[in-house]
């Protein structure tokens, strides 16, 4: 199910990319589930899929990943705002993002998905 609105900023500093966003489930959406569901995260050239059950709770509406995911190290949190939004954040240290501006950015989550140009602030 497509997001009903999704919305990224990525900052890059050499190997290092660090994305913030927000999403809204789509009206048809069954909700996410992201201690159960595969999370796959697209930053430009990365890619990488954070299997079901490797993100862990945080209180009750926080979910997160600490790990090394396609040679990158890599931090992803996903926060619950009520109403089927969403915050994300994603870091990743040793990525290879590519030198496109903008970039796409798409997060899926089961089957609930967002995709998204997003201008790209370099840092040197």
């Amino acid at each position: 199910m497509p997001f009903a609105s999704f919305v990224a900023r990525v900052e890059l500093e050499k190997r290092e990319f660090k994305l913030k966003g927000t999403f809204t489930l789509g009206a048809r959406s069954n909700g996410i589930h992201p201690l159960t569901e595969d999370v796959t995260l697209q930053v430009g050239a990365f890619a990488a899929t954070i299997p079901a059950g490797s993100l862990r709770s945080h209180g009750h509406d926080t979910f997160r990943f600490e790990g090394v995911a396609r040679g990158a190290a890599l931090e992803v949190e996903i926060r619950s705002r009520g109403g089927g939004r969403f915050e994300f954040k994603a870091e990743g240290n040793g990525a290879q993002v590519g030198t496109a501006n903008p970039v796409t950015v798409r997060l899926t989550i089961g089957d609930d998905a967002g995709s998204t140009l997003a201008k790209v602030k370099v840092h040197d």
